[in-house]
């Protein structure tokens, strides 16, 4: 939500002001673009991209990458990835193992050969690559 402000009258030499909150529709605020080996992560129109080619992924995975890529190096538990990717159903740990490794076929397909993904046995998951963020606008 953000607010703005909204000429009411401009009637004589000075304007009447008056401050509305609203609510912009999704995509109208800036959004991270989230660079990392090739890729072009658009957290905002929900695109993978490498070399200008569209990498394809399910919602789950794209949600899976997003949470991941935006705190690189910062190791995330499971159940907080559980929690945020299927935030209104219960789901079993496997769920979360199976996104992950389709996350990083889907990654292996578009040419990165390292693991981007790294597993902390017992602890939770760490995306390993660096990542830049740019603004769109």
């Amino acid at each position: 939500m953000c607010d703005f402000l909204k000429l009411v009258r401009s009637s004589g030499p000075v304007a009447q002001l008056e401050m509305r909150h609203v609510g912009f529709p999704r995509g109208f605020v800036n959004k991270p673009i989230l660079n990392f080996e090739g890729f072009e992560l658009d957290t905002d129109r929900r695109t993978l991209m490498r070399a200008g080619s569209h990498v394809s992924l399910g919602n789950r995975a794209m949600e899976l990458l997003i949470a991941l890529a935006s705190q690189p190096g910062v190791m995330i538990g499971a159940r907080d990835l559980m929690r945020q990717i299927w935030p209104d159903i219960f789901v079993e740990q496997s769920n979360l193992r199976v996104q992950i490794a389709g996350l990083r076929k889907a990654l292996r397909e578009a040419g990165y050969t390292d693991d981007a993904i790294e597993n902390l046995p017992g602890e939770g998951y760490r995306f390993a690559l660096r990542v830049t963020s740019d603004r769109t606008g």
